[in-house]
């Protein structure tokens, strides 16, 4: 029985290239879902994991920042890093404010409200604002929740900002009953 080069015995030509392509082709991580929707997205491949040697690292005048951050983290994953103001390595999360970053699409929104989100081997959220930069981590702390595992970022690229200065949310209360409990703020 001679076979097609490429073939696989009993199996059409067409289905053997596509189950070799499968197993050789990558697939982009898909845009995130959260609320707002991410302005850009560049998916990369696999994801990063949040870990007990997870840190983060952000400059002193972060500091404050980073450490609700580190307190948000551990309340979503059960994992609090340390805070650190130098020497990012692999795994952490690293939080930088860089007043020359600039969107051509953002424009004003992005300078003021705006950020870059980069998850590799690392997590950078990079912003021109102390703002923006902590809009940043709000974004990874709805991904990490709307996860099963809670501790795993898609790996990719974003650059997200604001539509508007000002936003707000209606509930109709008209509409679907609401109890007072219901707006309670509890932790843990």
């Amino acid at each position: 029985m001679a076979l097609a080069a490429g073939t696989v015995a009993g199996a059409p030509a067409d289905a053997s290239a596509a189950a070799l392509r499968s197993a050789t082709d990558t697939v982009a991580n898909a845009k995130p879902t959260v609320i707002p929707a991410l302005k850009t997205w560049s998916g990369g491949e696999g994801d990063w994991e949040l870990s007990d040697s997870t840190r983060i690292i952000a400059p002193p005048a972060l500091d404050d920042m980073a450490r609700q951050f580190a307190a948000d983290l551990d309340a979503v994953s059960g994992i609090a890093p340390a805070v650190m103001t130098d020497g990012a390595r692999a795994g952490d999360i690293v939080l930088t404010q860089d007043g020359s970053l600039s969107s051509a699409d953002g424009g004003q929104r992005f300078s003021e409200e705006g950020y870059t989100l980069a998850v590799d081997d690392r997590v950078q959220v990079s912003a021109p604002s102390a703002t923006g930069v902590f809009y940043g981590t709000r974004t990874i702390l709805q991904i990490l929740a709307g996860t099963d595992s809670r501790t795993s970022l898609p790996r990719g690229k974003s650059a997200d900002w604001p539509d508007y200065a000002v936003r707000g949310f209606m509930l109709d209360v008209g509409r679907r009953f609401f109890t007072p409990g219901s707006f309670a703020i509890t932790s843990g």
